[in-house]
């Protein structure tokens, strides 16, 4: 596991190791390739897995993500409309659109759309990260180790976690648990429900409904922006004055 205040230095020593930012702050644009070594401060991954990207004096990029997905605009972001955006992200990941989310495009999103899950945001580190969360998975993944290249240049990576561990605060700082709402290390290969190495729109959607209902601890249907539990990374960002908490 990595130590948290090395995650710390890192975090707030790192500025322009993220990737390539979009235009105002938000996700990278049609599963746009992002460059691993430039790019903007701050990070948030969805919980199904999509990055927003942002520069202070931004918001922290939760709330990007918050209003994209909140349709109507209402402050309430429902089951329905958590699933919506879901959907819309799955057909971002499914760049031959033949309905599923395959190892090859599993590839293209850790290593194009959100590298930072393999660790490439700490450069001499990612080896290292990659590795951790290669290690993770092969444990709890339940499904051994497939073939495919990682940046390491070793033919391994693994199969999709099962979700049992999802909101365990006690999970490593691997992959995306720094940066989403649940501590995921690789959210999109978390909704291979079957363990085929193929993800269908149904697992995709029902695994957004497992992670809603995760988040919506209270069981109101819906889940607000100032109830949303806080990144380990937006954890680390400076705090405003008067003790207002920052989003």
């Amino acid at each position: 596991m990595i130590d948290r205040r090395l995650f710390s230095i890192l975090l707030l020593g790192s500025a322009g190791t993220l990737g390539a930012c979009a235009a105002g702050g938000g996700p990278s644009p049609g599963g746009a390739d992002v460059a691993a070594e430039t790019g903007p401060d701050m990070l948030f991954i969805s919980p199904m897995g999509e990055p927003f990207r942002a520069k202070p004096p931004a918001p922290y990029p939760v709330v990007a993500w918050f209003k994209q997905a909140d349709k109507d605009g209402d402050g309430k972001l429902t089951l329905d409309e958590f699933q919506a955006d879901a959907e819309r992200f799955f057909h971002v990941l499914d760049i031959n659109k033949d309905g599923v989310i395959d190892h090859r495009e599993i590839y293209y999103y850790e290593h194009k759309i959100c590298p930072e899950i393999l660790g490439q945001a700490y450069g001499a580190l990612h080896r290292r990260r990659a590795g951790e969360a290669r290690l993770w998975l092969a444990q709890f993944g339940g499904g051994g180790l497939d073939n495919v290249p990682t940046t390491d240049g070793h033919d391994t990576a693994s199969k999709a976690p099962d979700g049992g561990r999802l909101g365990d605060k006690d999970a490593p700082l691997v992959g995306a648990a720094a940066y989403g709402l649940l501590a995921d290390p690789e959210p999109v290969q978390g909704c291979d429900l079957r363990l085929t190495g193929a993800i269908t729109l149904t697992d995709f959607k029902t695994r957004a409904a497992q992670r809603f209902d995760i988040l919506d601890d209270d069981h109101r249907g819906y889940l607000t922006l100032k109830d949303l539990p806080e990144t380990e990374a937006q954890k680390l960002m400076p705090k405003p004055r008067h003790g207002a908490r920052r989003v």
